[in-house]
């Protein structure tokens, strides 16, 4: 556990380290934030598929792992929030909006997943109610940040967004695959 948000930590020290002129900082860090936060969600959704899929001892190891890889995500996430609210309050001309709320809904489940991540948890709510949580949670969060990179993408032509839609498309057709693969051996 230690290791996986220790790297979230370690990464965000670099993020911050970076010699970003004083105009300029709030808006970089909020950005690599939210980059950073990215690959650990992405591992976090492909883990079973993958496993499932491959069978090795990494992907083994990584859904092992998947809580404390969910948690860093939850981790940098929190840390992207901060980027963010100190950004928009730099701002002046800042007033929230419909985006504003609808993405505040995004760090509300990432919240409710990184509060009920732990065996306490799964046996207060119960452990079809808590796959439930987490299955509809994962899902909305890929949704949100497929939507926020595809945005991106399209109006920047920024060339990392087109990465990340890329991988997202492929992590579905993973997932995908993996549960055709489950339906094929129950049958």
């Amino acid at each position: 556990m230690l290791a996986w948000i220790g790297s979230v930590l370690i990464l965000s020290a670099v993020v911050l380290g970076l010699n970003w002129s004083s105009g300029d900082f709030l808006l970089h860090w909020t950005r690599y934030t939210a980059h950073l936060a990215f690959p650990y969600l992405l591992l976090a959704f492909c883990a079973s598929s993958l496993h499932r899929l491959v069978g090795s001892d990494w992907t083994a190891s990584m859904l092992r792992n998947r809580r404390y890889i969910g948690l860093s995500f939850a981790t940098a996430h929190g840390i992207h929030l901060i980027a963010l609210t100190m950004f928009l309050l730099a701002d002046e001309t800042w007033r929230p909006d419909t985006y504003f709320f609808v993405a505040a809904f995004g760090f509300v489940v990432t919240a409710a997943l990184a509060i009920t991540s732990n065996n306490t948890m799964v046996r207060r709510v119960g452990a079809a109610n808590w796959r439930t949580l987490h299955r509809w949670g994962i899902n909305t969060l890929m949704l949100y940040v497929t939507v926020a990179f595809s945005a991106t993408l399209l109006a920047n032509q920024e060339p990392l967004s087109g990465i990340y839609v890329l991988l997202i498309a492929v992590a579905l057709i993973l997932k995908y695959r993996a549960r055709s693969r489950v339906v094929v051996l129950a049958s």
